[in-house]
């Protein structure tokens, strides 16, 4: 006799972004779950630049070696400020926009993606960004030396080619309606070949150079980084110095957020950040979801 069964167990973890930083003449929003984000509507301008951001992260950086962010709460969020990235994500658009790109076009079949790069962009070594470094970016990401947390997706990469100074042509192994998520993540941040060749790799790691808002001031593996803001970033003025230090714990984090140690801080779970938002702590929550399958069994 033969009997197939089949479970579907999800399971939902409550993470929450607390910020006490900003606040304008603008009414924050509040989630259907309580959640209450802070008020975005100031930006950074010239007379505003100075101060200090302390962040309590729940997993630091390992390293500025290419492709070691993964995503905003493991690491990417320092490494996009050094390195900045090729596309973004908008939500509120829902779709991806150039960032360091100036554009991004797809032929009919999504097989070959055009990108073209903002004119004037220098790292902060005053070296110019080229479509060069881009095409020798995306090499590293696919050489299995170099390690990187996006190395599946970039080997769906058959080839970049130059094709001018600010211009990038990427024929993919086959088509893919969703590229610019590559170029959205840790391969988007370009890393400047003639710099990265001549540097020490475990210098690199620990003081890269990047086309982002910051540059590092110091860096503690694990422990604690220190990045300044770069005053030739193309975006404009960076008012904040950021500080991230290693806090283990959601509720050592939430704690430090309560004294004032940190600005801002990550929580995970249920408890912690139902406590922050019974406090009325402002903040972006995101519930991610889990599914669980088990496989049919005969008999």
């Amino acid at each position: 006799m033969t009997r197939a069964t089949s479970a579907l167990a999800v399971l939902a973890a409550t993470t929450l972004a607390l910020t006490a930083c900003g606040g304008g003449g603008a009414d924050p929003t509040a989630s259907a779950s309580g959640a209450t984000a802070p008020d975005q509507s100031e930006r950074c301008t010239a007379d505003r630049v100075g101060g200090t951001i302390t962040m309590g992260e729940y997993a630091m950086l390992p390293s500025f070696a290419p492709g070691q962010g993964q995503f905003g709460v493991r690491g990417a969020t320092e490494s996009a400020a050094v390195y900045d990235r090729l596309m973004r994500w908008n939500p509120e658009a829902a779709e991806f926009e150039p960032k360091l790109a100036e554009s991004l076009e797809a032929n009919d079949d999504n097989t070959v993606w055009t990108l073209t790069l903002r004119d004037g962009v220098t790292f902060s070594n005053g070296d110019p960004l080229t479509a060069e470094d881009v095409a020798f970016t995306i090499d590293l990401h696919k050489d299995p030396k170099t390690v990187s947390n996006a190395m599946t997706d970039a080997m769906q990469v058959e080839q970049a080619r130059v094709a001018d100074p600010l211009t990038v042509e990427f024929t993919l192994t086959e088509p893919w309606a969703g590229f610019p998520i590559l170029l959205a993540g840790t391969a988007g941040e370009v890393i400047p070949k003639d710099a990265y060749e001549a540097a020490d790799p475990a210098q690199w790691a620990r003081n890269p150079i990047g086309a982002g808002a910051f540059t590092v001031s110091e860096y503690i593996p694990d422990q604690e980084l220190v990045l300044e803001p770069n005053p030739d970033y193309y975006g404009g003025p960076v008012c904040p110095t950021l500080e991230f230090i290693r806090i283990p714990g959601s509720q050592g984090t939430y704690e430090a957020f309560q004294t004032g140690e940190v600005q801002v801080g990550f929580l995970r779970g249920a408890k912690t950040v139902t406590a922050a938002q019974d406090a009325g702590d402002r903040g972006f929550e995101t519930i991610h979801q889990r599914r669980l399958h088990r496989q049919p069994q005969r008999r």
